[in-house]
């Protein structure tokens, strides 16, 4: 895997289409470009297309859809889109059963017996729990482990419910076991070769917070010889920045320097500035 960070989207679009634009690239083959935010893609296609006079044959997905990507080349069921009405159809019976009532009496005590308040509060867990699912997903894993994360006194009701669901829904189980199921998958010699040769690089760009979701993934296919190249936008760069909002991008940075390192060894990030920048 190769990286590049920079404080500016200029200059990480600029090394994106100069690097799509070589190696035999072909607008006949489909490429994969990855984005984080919903604000790149309605920015980075259109100016590619102006940087370069046409900018054809890529395809434009959110990250986590990564892993839907791959099981439909390899026509395989590695993970199943988990639908947030059917999430939070299963939250509202697990909120509603016996062991929840008795274990979380206070939250229970919000919507009583009115099924609307119910449903209104199953579909706020349904988007939390998806959000955990996509980018904390070490926080579930500590909660299927009944182990503590934080002192929030929200958390072991949360927990509690988290694993009713995990026993009451088979798709939950198996989107939450989709990273495993790809390495194991990609074992097999027919899937590597399938998936390099309808997939042989792809790029990540404009991601600014990494995960080990998205790093154990990229870690599957990077072993299995496809080229990764992670685009990071990190804006602690910037001079002027105020002391504060140094500290919390310095963490972001310090954060996934550590992950990158943990799955990448020895891993080095190429840093892309302007003379208006330092790093």
């Amino acid at each position: 895997m190769i990286v590049y960070q920079s404080n500016d989207y200029r200059l990480l679009r600029e090394k994106l289409a100069e690097i799509y634009l070589k190696d035999n690239f072909s607008i006949f083959k489909k490429e994969y470009i990855f984005y984080q935010a919903k604000g790149i893609i309605e920015r980075l296609p259109a100016d590619l297309a102006d940087m370069n006079g046409f900018f054809a044959g890529a395809e434009f997905t959110p990250v986590f859809k990564l892993q839907n990507v791959i099981a439909d080349i390899l026509g395989e069921q590695i993970l199943q889109s988990l639908n947030v009405e059917e999430l939070s159809w299963n939250i509202f019976k697990a909120l509603g059963d016996e062991r929840f009532l008795n274990f979380a009496p206070e939250q229970s005590a919000y919507f009583d017996n009115d099924e609307a308040r119910r449903m209104q509060l199953s579909e706020k867990l349904a988007a939390s729990f998806i959000n955990y699912i996509e980018f904390q997903p070490e926080l579930l894993s500590n909660w299927d482990k009944e182990i503590k994360s934080n002192n929030n006194p929200n958390e072991a009701w949360q927990a509690f419910l988290w694993r009713m669901l995990l026993d009451g829904s088979e798709t939950l189980k198996k989107k939450w076991a989709s990273t495993e199921n790809l390495k194991s998958i990609l074992q097999d010699e027919k899937n590597r070769s399938k998936l390099c040769a309808e997939m042989p690089r792809i790029f990540i760009f404009g991601i600014s917070h990494l995960n080990h979701q998205l790093l154990k993934t990229l870690k599957n296919l990077d072993d299995s010889g496809i080229k990764i190249f992670l685009f990071l936008f990190n804006p602690l760069f910037k001079e002027n920045i105020s002391s504060i909002n140094a500290q919390y991008f310095g963490k972001i940075t310090f954060d996934n320097d550590v992950l990158l390192q943990h799955y990448f060894p020895g891993i080095f990030s190429e840093i892309i500035t302007t003379n208006h920048f330092k790093n």
